[in-house]
């Protein structure tokens, strides 16, 4: 059976109730974190208490979070725990205990990366779980062991990946391990210990995505839940490839966001992630020449779920207006390359991006139509 997001969230809450953790559930955006790896994540609920040395009760935190990797800008439902480090033993040991036993993942397939350095995590791991954990001596694309927060505060963290073998991905080849790009080892989240060097005081912080939690028994695509894939169907019905659909839900749900926030496409924090959101979509719904698709997909998404009524009218003008704009660009784009043909090809495509906001991978043929390869 297909586990949906909010089930997971609700015996998430549930969970941390019954061991006597407070709980923080979902807030508005936070508009000014400037946290580097994820923008409204969990631990900016709390950053201002860590910052000025607070006692801290052993907190379960709800929070829809985007990822600030600067080129998709996925939102979703991050989990977490933020703590005083004295409970660190307790705290690590009831998070490992959800994911066994509420994110039904076996002990067995689970693993840590920890920093080469941190002893400490290293004797918290081997206490709680008898899985392997392998050691790194910095950040990779794929596991974190080091973390800032953001201009204006003094803490930062050390800590481990916790991750996991999924059951349903052989390996990819006969070296296939933990580092490999493939499917097949999967983070999950990560465990921090908090460090503030001004008052000499030290903090627990936990976080993981609830989607990613769920990939483990309901598959590796996202859409495979039962909702996302409702939408999914509708948007495919539409003419769009399963690729486009895809991105175009996913950047939707953050654009419903931070719209029911109060956030306007513009240049600086969200209204800079609203604005790249609405562009992706843009760019993406744009090859298929046909306006309508706008109107086309947000009647997909309001049949599905009625709360996109309240902010259909102003996504859609957000959407029209974007749009309206890269056909300009595109046209300028024309008359460019009708100039500039000799130019080679490398600096054509960089001067296509960063001039006219039109991705390098569009050519014009020969009747000047737009043509994708």
């Amino acid at each position: 059976m297909i586990i949906e997001v909010e089930e997971i969230v609700l015996k998430f809450t549930n969970y941390y109730k019954s061991l006597n953790y407070s709980i923080l559930d979902d807030d508005s955006i936070i508009t000014d974190d400037p946290t580097l790896l994820f923008i409204n994540s969990t631990i900016a609920r709390v950053k201002e208490e860590i910052q000025v040395g607070e006692n801290l009760d052993s907190t379960a935190i709800v929070q829809q979070c985007f990822r600030n990797n600067m080129t998709d800008y996925m939102m979703f439902t991050m989990l977490g725990v933020a703590s005083l480090a004295t409970e660190a033993n307790r705290v690590m040991k009831d998070w490992i205990n959800f994911i066994k036993e509420v994110g039904n993942i076996p002990e067995d397939n689970l693993f840590a990366v920890i920093h080469s350095q941190d002893g400490m995590l290293i004797d918290l791991w081997k206490k709680t779980i008898s899985r392997p954990y392998y050691t790194l001596d910095q950040n990779t694309d794929k596991y974190t062991v080091r973390w800032k927060y953001g201009e204006c505060y003094d803490f930062y963290g050390v800590g481990m990946s916790l991750a996991y073998i999924h059951p349903n991905r052989p390996k990819c080849n006969d070296s296939c391990d933990f580092f490999c790009d493939c499917d097949r080892h999967l983070a999950l989240g990560n465990f921090i210990i908090i460090n503030n060097p001004i008052i000499n005081k030290q903090y627990i912080d936990i976080g993981f995505g609830v989607e990613r939690l769920l990939s483990y028994k309901n598959g590796i695509d996202y859409f495979n839940f039962e909702s996302n894939k409702k939408n999914l169907l509708g948007v495919i019905s539409l003419g769009l490839n399963k690729e486009d659909a895809k991105y175009i839900l996913s950047f939707m749900k953050g654009i419903k966001k931070l719209v029911e926030e109060g956030i306007v496409p513009g240049n600086k924090k969200q209204g800079y992630i609203l604005k790249s959101l609405i562009k992706k979509i843009v760019i993406n719904i744009a090859k298929y020449n046909k306006s309508s698709l706008f109107d086309d997909i947000t009647k997909v998404l309001v049949m599905q779920d009625p709360s996109y009524k309240l902010y259909i009218n102003d996504i859609q003008c957000y959407l029209q207006k974007y749009y309206n704009n890269y056909k300009k660009n595109i046209d300028s784009a024309k008359k460019f390359l009708k100039v500039n043909s000799g130019m080679g090809s490398t600096e054509l495509m960089y001067i296509l991006q960063d001039r006219f906001g039109v991705p390098y991978n569009i050519v014009m043929d020969a009747d000047n139509t737009i043509t994708y390869k």
